[in-house]
């Protein structure tokens, strides 16, 4: 995944932190977002790109095997949390993420899509479902 810029790496792993530990502290934790058994298991993937986006250098890039089963898991949770976020920025509930990250979200999105893609046919007619609603689906293409 990459290249982007270390700061926007930066800016939305925070960003994803501060999301992650308000969701953890609701009382129905992750009940409303379906495919994400625990809100946890996005916390070694912010860990690990934390690091990365503050070694110093001035892009970020991401590479790593992950099982094409965890991949699916992880990005059918990332999904239901970023179109959960949506709507509550839509209903004027929570402030839109900041403009640093959107590349990276981006640049993210895009990434993980493409990779589910590569693993099956049945994967990448998946990845294409949700390319079609992810809410940042039009920049995602």
């Amino acid at each position: 995944m990459g290249p982007v810029a270390r700061t926007s790496a930066l800016r939305w792993v925070e960003w994803a932190e501060t999301v992650v530990e308000e969701l953890q502290a609701e009382p129905a934790g992750c009940a409303s977002l379906p495919g994400l058994a625990h809100l946890a298991d996005f916390d070694p993937y912010l860990r690990n790109w934390r690091r990365m986006a503050s070694d110093g250098t001035a892009e970020f890039r991401w590479q790593a095997d992950v099982d094409p089963d965890a991949l699916e898991f992880f990005i059918h949770g990332l999904y239901s949390l970023d179109r959960r976020l949506a709507a509550e920025v839509e209903r004027g509930e929570r402030e839109a993420g900041p403009v640093e990250a959107h590349t990276f979200n981006l640049v993210l999105v895009r990434g993980l899509l493409d990779a589910l893609a590569r693993e099956s046919p049945c994967r990448a007619a998946f990845a294409e479902q949700l390319r079609s609603s992810w809410p940042c689906a039009a920049e995602v293409r």
